[in-house]
This record gives structure tokens, sequence and C-alpha cells, in this order.
């Protein structure tokens, strides 16, 4: 059976040097977070399905990933 692997950037997030926050904890933004629920609705309606999650684990990664788990049929845990 052919394996298909998807790559997916993090969403928006806040800028570098933005505030005393060091660039792994930088946030999404609330555009960002939008966008991405968008894009994760068109995957889903596309019938994009996932057997395994992997993350980063920079904030904004994880918190990309938590959007894609929250907003496509994925029941197993984030990596």
């Amino acid at each position: 059976m052919p394996v298909e692997i998807y790559f997916l950037r993090h969403a928006v997030a806040v800028l570098r040097g933005s505030g005393e926050v060091s660039d792994a904890e930088r946030p999404l933004t609330a555009a960002g977070r939008s966008k991405m629920i968008a894009a994760v609705r068109g995957m889903r309606r596309l019938g994009v399905r996932f057997d395994a999650l992997l993350s980063s684990p920079l904030l904004r990664a994880v918190q990309t990933a938590e959007l894609v788990k929250k907003h496509l049929p994925f029941q197993g845990e984030l990596e």
C-alpha cells in the first residue's frame, strides 16, 4: 500500500522580537489560527486523513498540530 506523507508548516505566529517571548515560545496569532482552521477544514473536505501526527516542540508548531487534530477526524495522540 502506498504511503502518503503530508508536511504542514505552522500557522502565522507573533513576530520575532515581540516582547520578552523566546523564539521557541512564540504563539500563533488570532489571524494565524483562523487561517489554519480554514485550511484544515479544506483538507477535511478533500478527505485528508492522518494515521500519525508529529510536531516540533516549538509552541507555534504544537498549537498548529492541535488545530489539525481538533478539526480533522484524528483520534490519535500528538507526537
